[in-house]
């Protein structure tokens, strides 16, 4: 973990002006197509929430806003974030729900009360097919001061690229 030189960063304002909000945190939602993931992963007798976890924290690691956190009221950047399931004891983690009883449109999360909680959230709900697919829906919650709708871009590219080339990334 480094902190981020805020003198230096292009988003010190932008940061500064989305932890001042009341609610400096959002959420999208979107579907993917697990069509392929869940053929190989089956095929191979995977778990499938194990390996989705897998390929949103890889996706998650590669893209540098997901890795933003405060640490002791600064804005820091980790190396590598981990993910939990249970509970968060560290600023370094994702926090991943998985909902499969429902294919939800969008779900939110309990507000902690902490403004400087930028540890992302994902969840992930029950499948459904349309027109000879898969699909899932998939949400992202983040803290704006790190994380824009650009990067929760990048994150839905990434992940649907991984889901789709599942097979050709195992060998």
């Amino acid at each position: 973990m480094k902190y981020i030189d805020v003198s230096a960063w292009k988003r010190a304002m932008h940061c500064q002006v989305f932890r001042n909000s009341v609610n400096p945190q959002y959420c999208v939602t979107f579907h993917v197509d697990i069509t392929n993931f869940l053929s190989q992963v089956k095929k191979r007798g995977f778990s499938f929430t194990f390996s989705f976890v897998y390929a949103v924290t890889k996706c998650a690691n590669e893209i540098e806003e997901f890795r933003c956190r405060f640490v002791e009221g600064k804005p820091a950047i980790f190396e590598t974030i981990h993910t939990s399931f249970t509970y968060l004891d560290k600023s370094t983690e994702l926090f991943k729900v998985s909902f499969p009883w429902v294919s939800f449109s969008h779900i939110s999360h309990t507000e902690s009360g902490k403004k400087d909680n930028a540890i992302p959230l994902f969840d992930w709900g029950k499948f459904y097919e349309k027109e000879g697919k898969i699909f899932m829906p998939f949400s992202v919650q983040v803290h704006h001061s790190f994380v824009d709708g650009v990067h929760i871009g990048k994150l839905a590219g990434k992940l649907q690229s991984f889901l789709d080339n599942f097979g050709q990334v195992l060998g």
